[in-house]
């Protein structure tokens, strides 16, 4: 009796949204693929989920995210992918994808990557972005960037802020807490933005435990919670990472 299903590399799914073939798709945490067809939202696709593909890199800088220019690439280095900005990237700011197997200077517009599967199937890493350009009004944002996991127990963070700072139009009484749509402050309790350097790029990266032990529902983005008065246009943004461990659910 066999217990085979197929040889192929090629993983047939259920299109989250409109795809365009050729264009990288991540699935899930653990799953990632290049689509063989262009698909409707809700219909079945193949996907190609093994072998070296030829995918976009980070050729120029990409405003108000965290590439700040173009990237070369060296052989040998661990790929991520970028969904928000459609960009593989040698920076942790989504799931990891495989390695470069041919080096790419920062003008290439293409890397070369032997896709691999995620190698943290049970706990890992969730990197996540917000643009504070403009000001940023009272209420939640959700960051750009990865999802953690459902049924994820987040366990600490990591943060920084890049070139400015986050400012209030009057008194710098605004606060920021850190956490996800399950619990809005699991993971930083909210902090005024005039504590120090806290909320200052000149500031070294802020890392901690989670402030609260809160798992997660279902996929969950990395939330910023802006309170008392909203930030002014610094042309900062906030990079957070979070580390969890994959609890699942039982019943």
């Amino acid at each position: 009796m066999q217990a085979g299903i197929s040889e192929s590399t090629r993983v047939t799914v259920t299109a989250p949204s409109a795809l365009v073939s050729g264009t990288p798709l991540v699935v899930a945490p653990n799953l990632f693929g290049v689509p063989y067809s262009d698909a409707a939202s809700g219909a079945k696709v193949a996907l190609e989920t093994a072998g070296q593909l030829r995918l976009t890199k980070v050729s120029a800088a990409i405003a108000d995210t965290p590439h700040e220019a173009a990237e070369a690439i060296a052989f040998g280095a661990r790929l991520y992918w970028d969904r928000e900005n459609e960009v593989a990237t040698a920076k942790p700011l989504g799931p990891f994808i495989g390695v470069c197997v041919v080096a790419a200077g920062s003008s290439d517009t293409k890397v070369a990557v032997q896709i691999r599967p995620a190698d943290h199937a049970l706990s890992g890493w969730t990197c996540g972005w917000l643009d504070g350009n403009g000001g940023l009004a009272t209420g939640a944002h959700d960051l750009e960037g990865g999802l953690i996991p459902a049924g994820a127990l987040p366990l600490r963070y990591i943060y920084k802020v890049l070139r400015n700072q986050f400012a209030s139009p009057t008194s710098d009484g605004a606060t920021i807490a850190l956490g996800t749509e399950d619990s809005a402050a699991c993971l930083k309790a909210a902090t005024a933005i005039s504590s120090g350097t806290t909320w200052d790029a000149t500031g070294t990266p802020v890392t901690a435990a989670a402030a609260v032990l809160a798992p997660t529902t279902v996929e969950r983005k990395i939330r910023a919670t802006v309170a008392v008065e909203g930030t002014s246009n610094t042309n900062s943004v906030l990079v957070v990472w979070v580390e969890w461990i994959l609890l699942g659910t039982f019943a």
